[in-house]
């Protein structure tokens, strides 16, 4: 493989060309699964069906009067510019 660059007021611009022959590494034969002797079989069945939902691990219920922390004073509807 070789790479020869140009630039332009583009950007930089890459030349690539290939020499030779392509070599492929020895690998199986073609259609050859693991251990199956053969191309793998494909194969397709219906999903099972959903079984029954899992019960909550918790619940929770809504605390009743006076569980909470005491309410706090109103908010001022009085304005006052801030630092005075």
């Amino acid at each position: 493989m070789r790479v020869e660059y140009y630039a332009d007021d583009t950007g930089y611009h890459p030349t690539v060309t290939f020499e030779g022959e392509a070599q492929f590494p020895d690998g199986p034969a073609p259609g050859a699964g693991a251990g199956s002797g053969g191309a793998p079989g494909q194969s397709y069945s219906q999903p099972a069906p959903p079984g029954p939902a899992p019960a909550p691990g918790q619940s929770y219920s809504q605390p009743g009067p006076g569980t909470g922390p005491a309410p706090g004073p109103a908010p001022s509807q009085l304005y006052t510019a801030p630092g005075k």
